[in-house]
């Protein structure tokens, strides 16, 4: 869009009929989406499904498998829809959620800079690869959703002060959004720390606070009721030990106690620990069925003792810990957020013509069949090309360029970018953390990349237009003295 043309917009459209455009452009993209992709399993899209049958039947070890590497969150709001309409119903409040977010980020950031905002709107309503999560059936769509409209109640309530109630009610967003994924739960720090220095308020930061311990506290107490434990999720260790494995040199049985402890029972079933890089990911699955069905230690007991091997690892050998979270790190900052290749793409949706791989009656083919025709399903290849150069262009705005108009923005909008580049580091270390960088998980972080993005082409555009205007006389005198 012009600079023109955003004028032309702001001038004669108020700020509610320039948030409805932007709902209505982003649902137009997931109507083009759909056209190419039917709506179908995300990436353990059918767990999360599962997880059901673990709450249906929490003493089933069996079932009990599929509560890891997830909170009640996302299950539950894929359940409650499903019964409503079915599984493409989830996928239809999914991209309605997503719909808002534009439209929110304008409304909450237009004060700031009524052309950055828009164009920041515009933006997050054509971005392919966010809209793209919203047609399936994975965390994924609802966490980018809700981080989304995070962002715009965190920026609108630092900038109106509202009640504290209703600052409560932000925090209660966030915490919602946090917790769908877990590697959002420790988003309570960055969200705490800006919210403090930027109303300067303990009292209203206490409120923000609050807010998101009472998701964190509502979310354990359904786990203590259901699975007998106290957490919003109980799933990082069975990521923490495929990572754990895949480093050769990080698990050792000399780490400590536990450590020991693991490799002696996995002895017990002829399994190998050491050294197994190329392996780990079906060791880890192994070790779990031997740790079940041989030791009768439960998924919780499993996930809890990972946890601690995983620990003694990063005490007893925190060099290689550092080396390798460094490495994973620079893997997230400079890796692309477009969803691998055409063929991932093109293997999305559902073949309804091929058996069910079981009786179970969350099987795809199952709940996503007959699934409706797909007439641009050709443009699957533009698709993905149109998703690399997003990734490409965004990230080419994201980091330098701050530094360079730091001094030139306003004070809330220095914190905007600090507030971005803050929330996306977050995402790389803990992601680096679980020890595994996938394009999917750089994803997420996309409203981050290109609310940065846009705010920082508006500022170059409007620096650039100040060095070519022409310098009166009286400028260069007033300028010499």
């Amino acid at each position: 869009m012009t600079p023109f043309l955003a004028r032309k917009m702001m001038k004669n459209l108020s700020a509610g009929r320039i948030a409805a455009l932007l709902l209505v452009l982003a649902l137009t993209k997931s109507l083009l989406l759909a056209l190419i992709i039917t709506p179908s399993y995300g990436p353990d899209g059918g767990s999360y499904m599962r997880y059901i049958d673990a709450f249906e039947n929490p003493d089933s070890e069996e079932d009990r498998w599929f509560i890891r590497g997830t909170t009640p969150i996302y299950p539950m709001f894929a359940y409650a829809f499903f019964q409503v309409g079915g599984a493409y119903f989830v996928v239809l409040v999914q991209i309605l959620l997503g719909a808002l977010v534009p439209a929110a980020l304008f409304l909450a950031l237009h004060s700031l800079n009524q052309r950055a905002a828009l164009l920041a709107g515009i933006l997050t309503a054509l971005d392919p690869q966010t809209g793209l999560f919203f047609e399936l059936v994975a965390t994924e769509g609802l966490y980018i959703a809700l981080l989304g409209l995070g962002t715009a109640a965190f920026f609108w309530s630092v900038q109106h002060k509202p009640t504290l109630w209703v600052i409560g009610g932000v925090g209660l967003l966030l915490g919602v959004g946090s917790f769908t994924r877990p590697v959002g739960s420790l988003l309570i720090v960055p969200y705490m720390f800006f919210f403090l220095l930027i109303t300067r308020s303990i009292k209203r930061t206490t409120c923000l606070v609050v807010g998101y311990i009472a998701v964190y506290v509502a979310l354990s107490l359904f786990n203590l009721w259901r699975f007998e434990f106290f957490a919003p999720g109980n799933s990082s260790g069975f990521y923490l030990a495929t990572r754990l494995f895949a480093v050769g040199d990080l698990y050792s049985p000399e780490n400590g106690a536990k450590s020991e402890h693991l490799f002696q029972l996995a002895q017990a079933c002829d399994i190998e620990l050491t050294d197994q890089r190329d392996e780990s990911l079906k060791v880890t699955q192994d070790l779990r069925l031997c740790l079940i069905y041989t030791h009768g230690l439960s998924q919780v007991e499993i996930s809890d003792l990972y946890q601690q091997v995983y620990s003694e690892a990063v005490r007893a050998k925190p060099m290689i810990f550092l080396k390798t979270m460094l490495t994973q790190v620079k893997e997230f900052l400079w890796g692309l957020s477009a969803p691998y290749d055409q063929d991932y793409l093109e293997g999305l949706s559902t073949n309804c013509d091929a058996e069910p791989a079981s009786k179970n009656r969350w099987e795809a083919q199952e709940i996503f069949c007959p699934s409706p025709p797909r007439p641009l399903e050709f443009a699957t290849p533009v698709l993905y090309w149109t998703m690399l150069g997003f990734s490409l262009v965004t990230l080419s705005f994201f980091f330098l360029p701050v530094f360079f108009l730091w001094r030139h923005s306003p004070p809330m909008i220095r914190w905007l970018y600090l507030y971005c580049l803050s929330l996306y580091a977050y995402h790389a270390v803990v992601t680096a953390a679980a020890g595994s960088i996938l394009p999917r998980y750089i994803t997420v972080t996309n409203v981050y990349l290109l609310i940065t993005c846009a705010f920082v082409s508006v500022a170059l555009h409007e620096r650039w237009k100040n060095w070519q205007q022409p310098t009166s006389p009286l400028q260069s005198e007033n300028e010499t003295l």
